[in-house]
């Protein structure tokens, strides 16, 4: 594959498939996070700035897409900051490369502006820490157990 990273700000007809993409996945996680607030979301994505969201590309197909965040309103946890956020790769390119790339190219946009990066996710921990995140400590969440990880950038 041929994997290009590039801002979701340069690609604003991506916006929308994002948004039902990423609500389809979350939804449910989040209390009233409807489609419109995760478009409002996306249209808020900057370049080299926080809110950013980088997108996969291969061509013009849309493999996937990472967030780097400033608050991922997980309770308890809004002293931290920022967040590694909505990584999401279309099912069809899953472990081909995508959320590695995507994961490295946001601590990349991170490296020059913070210390550190958290993320936490349900699920994904042995993936996270094959890519150097380490776990900080777990969370009841919506009734989930969450890992809370970190990435040391210096």
């Amino acid at each position: 594959m041929n994997i290009r990273l590039a801002y979701l700000a340069d690609y604003p007809e991506y916006i929308e498939p994002l948004a039902h993409l990423h609500h389809q996945e979350w939804g449910s996680f989040y209390e009233n996070w409807t489609f419109e607030i995760a478009l409002q979301e996306l249209l808020e994505a900057k370049k080299t700035v926080l809110p950013l969201t980088l997108i996969a590309l291969e061509e013009t197909q849309l493999l996937g897409s990472v967030s780097l965040i400033e608050d991922d309103w997980l309770k308890g946890f809004e002293h931290l900051s920022p967040w590694l956020a909505s990584l999401f790769v279309l099912p069809a390119y899953r472990g081909k490369g995508v959320g590695k790339a995507l994961v490295k190219g946001v601590l990349r946009e991170a490296r020059a502006l913070h210390p550190q990066v958290y993320l936490f996710n349900h699920q994904q921990q042995a993936y996270y820490q094959s890519l150097g995140w380490q776990t900080l400590t777990q969370s009841e969440q919506q009734g989930k157990t969450m890992t809370v990880m970190v990435f040391k950038l210096r």
